[in-house]
């Protein structure tokens, strides 16, 4: 059995703004409160993230 995950792991816009709304508040806190270099997670989009 194949247990790998594509890379990127593809993630729908229903998705993403199911996530945003109901942690938005919990992930900004999290990024805001870190350096101001951009988060690892947000640069998935540059690899062909399918938004």
């Amino acid at each position: 059995m194949d247990n790998q995950l594509p890379d990127p792991i593809p993630v729908s816009k229903a998705e993403l703004d199911a996530i945003e709304q109901h942690f938005g508040d919990l992930l900004d806190g999290i990024f805001e409160s870190q350096s101001r270099t951009v988060p690892a997670v947000a640069t998935a989009s540059q690899k062909g993230d399918r938004r």
